[in-house]
């Protein structure tokens, strides 16, 4: 059977709808393959759907939608009852076949994913009464022959549940150029800081909406340098700050301010000078520090670390060297710490 539906547009929905008639030999359950076409596009999805049983109860747990992929493996749990022809429940256990194999007793629960079903024999006795009852479980579904009698040709009880995707979508044009950014969350970093542009690329569209060309984008490096005491981690500001690459030549020159100071745009694996040109006041000047941008662009952040200077004076006797009492001032402890 074939269906030309003209003018679909995107994001509309519709629904198309047949019988098919199956004989007496057909097994418990028959597939049913559509395959649609789009612009030259194929598609296709399957379904397996229960064929009823002579003298037997099968329950369906039916899945539709755009989401039923999604939701498939949610299970439903079911309540099931029997009843002989005088009304009383049956006792002993009954077997059942299909999605899942077991057996069960009148009053029992049994769960089906999404789209499976069971096949329920009841052994000798005719005209059953039945009733099965879907658990609440907060997802509506509409429920069809949930309870009658089981006949001679079978019966069933099935529960349609409609799901759809409502994962987000973008349109895109044929013969249109597209960027994708791909944005890196990192855990141990606050919620801004923590995310950083990983990768770039770009991608074409033909006339038949498949890809023709992709695009690569370098990365821009970032590098962030910070000026902390050595002794109680506080960011230290009033400090300037030189960077210069292999040949010395400067690249860049900043007063620090307590932030870190951002660099962008090094070359990734080349190597880098930064130079204390002026401290902070109280404080000695620190080694120069050296450091190589990663060859792949991550990020990355540099520590230079001070310590305050200390200059300790004291008067000795010039004729035995002994200290002189009450003659020691303090000043600026004086250290210098590479970063």
């Amino acid at each position: 059977m074939t269906w030309t539906i003209p003018d679909v547009q995107p994001y509309t929905q519709g629904r198309v709808s047949f019988a098919a008639s199956v004989s007496d030999q057909t097994a418990g359950s028959i597939r049913i393959t559509v395959g649609t076409e789009v612009d030259g596009a194929s598609y296709q999805t399957e379904k397996t759907v229960p064929v009823l049983q002579k003298n037997r109860l099968t329950i369906y747990n039916e899945l539709t939608g755009s989401g039923k992929e999604l939701y498939e493996n949610e299970e439903s749990v079911f309540l099931v009852r029997l009843w002989d022809e005088r009304g009383n429940e049956l006792a002993g256990t009954y077997s059942y076949s299909g999605s899942r194999e077991g057996t069960m007793r009148s009053g029992d629960r049994l769960s089906l994913a999404g789209n499976e079903f069971i096949t329920i024999d009841p052994a000798d006795f005719k005209n059953c009464a039945y009733e099965v009852t879907r658990i609440e479980d907060g997802n509506q579904a509409a429920g069809h022959g949930q309870s009658g009698t089981i006949q001679e040709r079978g019966s069933g009880a099935w529960f349609t549940r409609s799901v759809q995707d409502d994962s987000g979508r973008q349109i895109f044009g044929k013969g249109e150029t597209y960027l994708l950014t791909e944005t890196t969350r990192y855990s141990d970093a606050g919620s801004d800081a923590g995310e950083r542009i990983s990768s770039r690329f770009s991608f074409t569209l033909d006339e038949n909406s498949s890809v023709s060309a992709i695009g690569a984008y370098d990365q821009e490096t970032e590098t962030q340098i910070e000026k902390r005491d050595l002794l109680t981690g506080e960011a230290v500001a009033g400090v300037t700050l030189q960077l210069a690459d292999e040949n010395g030549t400067v690249i860049a020159e900043w007063e620090t301010d307590g932030e870190p100071y951002d660099l962008s745009g090094l070359t990734p694996g080349q190597r880098y000078r930064v130079t204390e040109v002026e401290p902070a006041p109280g404080y000695g000047c620190a080694l120069d520090m050296t450091f190589t941008v990663n060859e792949d662009g991550a990020p990355e952040q540099l520590v230079m670390e001070d310590r305050q200077t200390h200059v300790a004076i004291s008067k000795k006797d010039i004729t035995n060297g002994e200290e002189l009492p009450g003659s020691t001032s303090g000043g600026d402890r004086f250290r210098r710490h590479s970063g």
